[in-house]
């Protein structure tokens, strides 16, 4: 992985604080003083359902502008790749850098032109505002709620992920992806955001997915497609399902049953794992399987088990659960709360579709 680096980079982390800085004492230019859209008239006070780039909060009132129309060239470049239907509305506004917010039940991307046009200058200018813009959109095209609370993490991947395929598709080299995302490394902070080092990898993932290559491609790849095991919306998860979810997977486990333990997991999973450093490691489909494989190979008189499962959201998209695990080997031994999401696929089978190690004793 090769990490941005020169004057680009110390560029785009400057626009970041004198962005944020000007747009409290001066205001942001924007484009005319009309109003953006008809059907958001109001500006936008105490967003909850939001994402910012960053991770940084957002200010408590966002007044919206008409946009520019080299953000609207991007978003249109952008939305003609994935092939996929407009579903938001985008504007000029007094943010930080640039947010997708849920309000009312409308979907809006918001963005500084002030920012933007910094970054536009930069060596890669051009690809800073496209990954931006990409992770915004991707929110909004996958129905992303953007709530502040446990699971979020696995919407920020997604996201990522998508503006590396995107980006790739577009014609930008893996440098010019990743440089939006090592230039505000050191700035995120809102909880529930993965670690920059997992948001990288989720984006080159996505970025060697479009190029048909996967993580750690040994054995098994990420797939892009199975009329079988294409995820659905379904109605929520009831407890029996999820405990007996649970048992099947663990027992998979326990008694060495890799294939079904694979069978457990959507082709479209990301993952963190925690490692010994109590660093979280962004794994894919494959490269999560790869690892396991390994692992569980080397495991002896292994047994998994849960217990104190508790559910902690609900939505079309699946059920996000949150348990304790035990896992106990000759060589190894822990106990720790992990998160998981779960959800059907189109041949009715539940499957993971992320999944974390949150603390481990």
């Amino acid at each position: 992985m090769k990490r941005v680096k020169g004057k680009s980079l110390t560029k785009i982390v400057f626009l970041l604080a004198m962005t944020f800085i000007a747009c409290i004492n001066f205001g942001c230019p924007q484009g005319s003083n009309k109003p953006a859209d008809n059907a958001i008239a109001e500006n936008i006070s105490n967003p909850v359902q939001i994402c910012t780039y960053s991770g940084m909060q957002s200010e408590s009132k966002i007044s919206l502008k008409e946009a520019e129309s080299s953000a609207r060239e991007t978003i249109e470049s952008i939305i003609n790749t994935t092939g996929l239907p407009m579903n938001f509305t985008l504007h000029a506004g007094d943010v930080e850098s640039a947010c997708a917010i849920v309000h009312n039940g409308k979907r809006v991307i918001v963005y500084n032109p002030f920012f933007m046009k910094g970054a536009r200058g930069g060596r890669n200018g051009k690809w800073v505002e496209a990954a931006i813009f990409a992770h915004m959109i991707a929110h909004h095209l996958s129905g992303h709620e953007l709530k502040i609370e446990a699971g979020r993490e696995l919407s920020e991947l997604e996201a990522d992920k998508f503006a590396g395929l995107t980006l790739q598709k577009m014609g930008a080299t893996m440098e010019q992806s990743t440089e939006a995302l090592y230039a505000i490394s050191n700035e995120m902070s809102l909880s529930h955001y993965p670690e920059a080092s997992s948001r990288i990898s989720a984006l080159e993932s996505g970025w060697n997915q479009a190029r048909g290559l996967s993580q750690n491609n040994v054995q098994y790849s990420t797939r892009t497609y199975d009329a079988d095991r294409i995820p659905t919306r379904t109605s929520s998860l009831s407890n029996g399902e999820i405990a007996g979810f649970l048992t099947r997977w663990s027992q998979s486990q326990s008694y060495y049953d890799f294939a079904d333990y694979a069978d457990c997991y959507s082709y479209g999973f990301q993952g963190l794992k925690l490692n010994k450093r109590g660093r979280r490691v962004y794994f894919d489909y494959g490269g999560w399987l790869n690892d396991r494989q390994v692992m569980y190979s080397r495991a002896v008189n292994l047994n998994v088990s849960t217990s104190n499962i508790r559910v902690i959201s609900r939505d079309d998209w699946g059920t996000t659960i949150q348990f304790t695990q035990y896992y106990y080997s000759d060589s190894y031994q822990d106990t720790g709360e992990k998160l998981m999401k779960l959800r059907k696929d189109n041949d009715g089978a539940i499957r993971i579709v992320y999944e974390e190690m949150l603390s481990s004793y």
